[in-house]
């Protein structure tokens, strides 16, 4: 991809970010699973939350993408 339609891109940025998420998703990973094994674990609150959590995450991105797609002059994904 990079060779045949962006040779100039640099990725070093990216491809040291990928590494850090798959050891942060190492991480979590961990502490999830510690969390669902402790007797004080409770499903309900916890799922409520990631819930909670995921509704951000989407409205973050659902901003981004709108600003994206307002700015002038820039092209529109398909």
């Amino acid at each position: 991809m990079k060779r045949n339609h962006v040779p100039t891109l640099p990725l070093a940025f990216f491809t040291w970010h990928d590494k850090i998420e798959e050891q942060h998703k190492a991480h979590v990973w961990d502490e999830l699973k510690e969390v669902y094994v402790s007797p004080a674990f409770r499903e309900e609150p916890f799922l409520r939350a990631g819930v909670t959590m995921l509704d951000g995450v989407k409205a973050f991105w659902d901003g981004l993408n709108r600003d994206r797609l307002s700015a002038p002059g820039l092209r529109k994904a398909s």
